[in-house]
Parts: structure tokens; sequence; C-alpha cells
């Protein structure tokens, strides 16, 4: 609690009204006392912070409204040296987590420029997702952390968007993963999940913008709203498995494809992409295994139908 001081002849002011026909008279100035009035602290208004910033717990890294884009650039450069990540993969995860948006909400209840649910903020010790200096630097830790548990920055992209424990049942072969994490890996690091658990580890380019320095480039990217993401890289000819207008429905038909296909899809990559093919109206997710040639196409296609699944060939 506070205390704050109240002139009392404002008080016999009232009180003077109250009582008829007594005239009001000056209070000689010698007269006037202080009350202390008890004013709750919940009642005060909180401090606004300097120049609008938000700043680490330590105050070393802070991130200004006026300067935004140049300060979350500068805090991903600084937290991934920290964690000893890749600025890159850090700035390319953030981007597609939030668009650098530090009060981004998602319908899954994610929160801040890092997308922390709260039950992983708290585990993380992340006492307020909107404060994307703080957030930044938490989400450079907790990827450090599963970089370490999963072996590799893949993986670790997988866990942060799917989960630690679907992960881990999807390298012990007790589950698949999400459509939206098998784009999400592959949008950020260029590889599919698969490229990641199968081996030999990825090495990819994860630049902004190869040639330039990184601040440079996130500043470019950040505030054109344009922060590059790879795409799947298909070969030249696919098997279809499933086509459907949600990608998510696609990888599932898919991933029943390869469960009912045994040895004839194992250790087969399914790539998802959104086409639109000769004689389509519109673009839908097709879900397929790629080829090389028509030929080996069509003979992995042929093999499918013999064991009774479906599939066409198309030329991407």
């Amino acid at each position: 609690m506070g205390l704050r001081t109240l002139p009392l002849a404002a008080a016999f002011c009232l009180l003077a009204t109250a009582v008829a026909g007594e005239p009001l008279r000056p209070v000689p100035r010698d007269h006037i006392v202080a009350v202390a009035l008890e004013i709750p602290d919940t009642l005060r208004p909180r401090a606004r912070p300097a120049d609008d910033r938000r700043c680490a717990p330590d105050g070393a890294i802070c991130i200004a409204t006026r300067s935004y884009a140049a300060d979350v650039c500068r805090t991903i450069e600084a937290a991934a040296a920290l964690h000893g990540l890749d600025s890159g993969f850090l700035a390319r995860l953030l981007w597609r987590e939030s668009l650098f948006d530090a009060a981004a909400v998602s319908p899954a209840g994610a929160l801040g420029i890092a997308q922390f649910i709260p039950a992983t903020a708290e585990r993380r010790g992340l006492s307020d997702p909107f404060n994307p200096a703080e957030a930044i630097l938490a989400s450079a830790h907790y990827l450090r952390d599963l970089r370490g548990r999963f072996g590799n920055l893949g993986l670790a992209a997988a866990a942060y968007n799917a989960g630690e424990e679907r992960v881990s049942r999807y390298l012990a072969g007790r589950s698949g993963l999400p459509g939206e994490t098998r784009a999400y890996v592959a949008a950020i690091t260029g590889h599919a999940a698969e490229d990641w658990r199968n081996g030999p580890t990825p090495r990819p380019d994860l630049a902004l913008d190869p040639g330039r320095p990184f601040l440079d480039a996130c500043l470019d990217k950040a505030t054109a709203r344009r922060m590059p993401s790879f795409e799947p890289q298909l070969r030249p000819w696919a098997v279809i498995l499933a086509g459907r207008d949600d990608a998510e429905a696609a990888n599932l038909e898919a991933r029943q494809a390869v469960a009912r296909a045994g040895t004839l899809l194992s250790g087969e990559r399914i790539d998802t992409a959104r086409q639109r093919f000769p004689g389509m109206r519109t673009a839908r997710h097709f879900a397929q295994v790629g080829r090389d040639s028509r030929s080996e196409a069509d003979a992995l296609c042929a093999r499918l139908k013999g064991a009774g699944l479906g599939c066409i060939v198309r030329r991407n």
C-alpha cells in the first residue's frame, strides 16, 4: 500500500456545505493539516517501459517499437550466437511461427513472436511470451536443447512445432508427423523430416540472402514482409498417392497408403506440394513419391496398383 496526503481544507469545505445557515469562513493557512489517505497500489497506473521497449531479464537486449524490425533482427543474431544456432535458421523459424509479430496468438493458444504455449513457456522459465526480447532468447535456448536431444536442426524444428513426445514416437516408428509439421520442417530447412531422421544429416545453406550479412538481409526481408522459405525439391516425375484441397487430408491419405503398401513404399520420401496440373481449374495439394524418369514412375505405380492401391503418374 502507498500513502498519499490531501489538505484537510478540502474536507472542511464539503462539511461546511452540509451545515445549514453556517457561513463559510476561510481557514487560516497555519491551521491546514494533512491527512493520510490509503491508495491501493492496484489503482495506481503502471509505469510505461521507457521508449515502449521490452527487454531481456538482464536488460542487455531490448526491442523498441520505433526500431522494431532492426531490433528483432539484432536479437535473433545475438540469441543464435549465444546458443550456437544458425541465425538464418532461427530467423526462418520465427518468421514461420509469427511473421515476427510480438502480439501473435494462434488458434491453438500459442503466444507471441516465438509462439510458446503457456505450459511450455512456464516450463522453460519464460515469464512473458509477449515480450519479444525475452521470447527470442527463450526460443533459441529451447531449440539448442531440442537439437541436443534429437541430434539435428531438422528434428529440433519438428519438435518445436509438433512437440517433443510426438517426435520421439516418430523416431521410434510409433507415429507419423502431422502434415503441418512436415511442411514446417521443409520450409525452414529445405529438407523433409525423413531426410533429417534417416541421414546422412543434411547441411543446407540457411542464409537469408547468400553473400549478404545477416542483419542486412533480415532487415530488408522483414520490412518487406518477405522472408524466404524453402519449397519441396520435387523430382521430375510424381507417383501421386493422394490429392486433396487440404494438405493435412492429402498427407493422411498418403500415410494410409504407405501403411497398406508395406515394403513397396518402405523408406520412400513423401512430398506434399500444392500444384495445378494440365486440365485442372484450381491447384490442389498432392502427396507424391518422386522418380527421375517416366519409366521409373510407371513401374512403381504399376506395382502399387498390383497391390490394390491407387496412384497416377504426372510430370512435375
